[in-house]
């Protein structure tokens, strides 16, 4: 089996578990999916837009390469069985009405340099990775300028599960 790999960028981040506690999607299944199935990789950026979208973010693929958003690429060691778990959490499975807020699609990444500013984007990520990226209009919220989740809802504590 082939490793897929998958980029969270909000709530899903594992320093931001207790921002997904309150979501009526119930962020614990999400996480332990992540736990069980994942294993975190490290910091990546993605050429993205994200937006503040109440108790949780969403982003956008963007075409200027100064739009970035970070967040933390996972190794997926059981993808079919954490795929499942996230489409249904994420509500983009095709029995799920529509619209659909998220896609899971496939992008580019780029391995964050350890200090910012975050300019230099030659380390490519080579392998194939998902994200769940938001589909809906963002006319009415807040577009996060960092592009960082925690910027804007910094972790509660440092207690990483994973």
């Amino acid at each position: 089996m082939t490793a897929e790999y998958l980029f969270v960028y909000g709530t899903l981040r594992p320093e931001c578990q207790q921002h997904s506690q309150h979501l009526p999607k119930g962020g614990n299944i999400a996480h332990k999916a992540l736990q069980v199935y994942g294993k975190a990789m490290g910091q990546c950026i993605w050429q993205a837009q994200l937006f503040d979208l109440g108790s949780y973010p969403g982003a956008k693929a963007s075409s200027k390469p100064r739009d970035q958003v970070i967040g933390e690429l996972f190794c997926l060691k059981n993808p079919q069985a954490a795929l499942t778990i996230l489409d249904e959490y994420e509500a983009c499975r095709a029995e799920d009405p529509s619209p659909h807020e998220y896609e899971r699609c496939e992008i580019q990444v780029y391995m964050r340099p350890n200090t910012p500013p975050c300019t230099d984007q030659t380390k490519l990520w080579p392998n194939k990775v998902w994200v769940y990226e938001y589909r809906l209009s963002t006319i009415d919220h807040l577009r996060i300028p960092t592009g960082d989740y925690t910027s804007v809802y910094p972790p509660i504590n440092n207690n990483k599960l994973y």
